[in-house]
C-alpha cells in the first residue's frame, strides 16, 4: 500500500505541476487538496518508528494548502500560515526523536545565521504591520526545523538525515518566496516555484522521517 500511495502522490505532483505550467485553475486547485492526504497516507504504511506528530504535520500543511487557494483573504491566509507554523513545530519536535547529540558550536552558528536570515527576510519582505510579529515567529519556527534538521543531519551522516535537511532547505526557499510575494503581484511561475520547493521539501521530510 506504501508504494500506491507514493506513486499518488508522485503523480498527483506531476499532475499539479502541469497545471501551473498551463493554468487549469478548477484542476489545480483540485489536485492541490490531493497532495498532502496521499502523502500522510503513505507516512501512515511506510513509517518504520510512527510518531503522530509528523502525520498532523502533514496534516496541517493539509489545512494550509486548502486555506492559502484564496490567500487574497486575510483570514484564509493567517490560517494557512498558522497551519504550516505548527507543522514545522511538529516536524521539529519529531526530528529531535532521532538525535542523539547535540552538535554545540554547530547549533551556535546556525542560530546566528538564522537570526540574520530573519532581520533580513523580514526587510527584504517588508509585510504590513499586522503580519509583523505572526511572521517573525513563522520565521522562527522554521528556523527551528533547519537547526533540528542540521543536528540530525550531523548526527546520522546518512542518505535520509540529507533529504530531511534539504526538505528543511527547500521550505526555507518556498516561504520565502511566498511571503515575497504575498503582498504583490505573482509574476507567471512564481506559484510553481513555491508549490514545487514546497512539494521537495514535504517529501523529503515525511519520507525521510518515514524511513529512520
Amino acid at each position: 500500500m506504501k508504494y500506491f500511495f507514493l506513486g499518488l502522490f508522485t503523480g498527483t505532483t506531476a499532475f499539479h505541476i502541469l497545471t501551473l505550467i498551463y493554468g487549469s485553475r478548477k484542476l489545480r486547485k483540485i489536485s492541490k487538496a490531493l497532495l498532502m492526504p496521499a502523502l500522510v497516507i503513505y507516512y501512515f504504511f511506510a513509517a518504520e518508528h510512527f510518531l503522530w506528530p509528523v502525520a498532523l504535520a502533514g496534516l496541517l500543511g493539509w489545512a494550509g494548502d486548502i486555506f492559502l487557494i484564496k490567500k487574497e483573504r486575510k483570514i484564509r491566509f493567517m490560517l494557512g500560515i498558522l497551519g504550516f507554523l505548527l507543522g514545522h513545530l511538529c516536524y521539529t519536535w519529531s526530528i529531535r526523536q532521532f538525535i542523539g547529540t547535540v552538535y554545540y558550536s554547530a547549533l551556535a552558528v546556525a542560530i546566528i545565521i538564522g537570526l540574520i536570515l530573519a532581520f533580513t527576510s523580514m526587510r527584504i519582505i517588508h509585510p504590513p504591520k499586522l503580519f509583523l510579529i505572526p511572521g517573525f515567529c513563522y520565521i522562527l519556527a522554521l528556523e527551528a526545523l533547519g537547526i533540528s534538521s542540521l543536528c540530525l543531519l550531523l548526527y546520522r551522516k546518512d542518505i535520509l538525515g540529507g533529504a530531511i535537511f534539504g526538505g528543511s532547505i527547500f521550505f526555507l526557499i518556498s516561504d520565502f518566496i511566498l511571503a515575497y510575494y504575498a503582498f504583490r503581484r505573482f509574476p507567471r511561475f512564481g506559484h510553481l516555484a513555491v508549490m514545487t520547493t514546497y512539494l521537495i521539501a514535504q517529501a523529503g521530510i515525511i519520507i525521510g522521517l518515514a524511513h529512520i
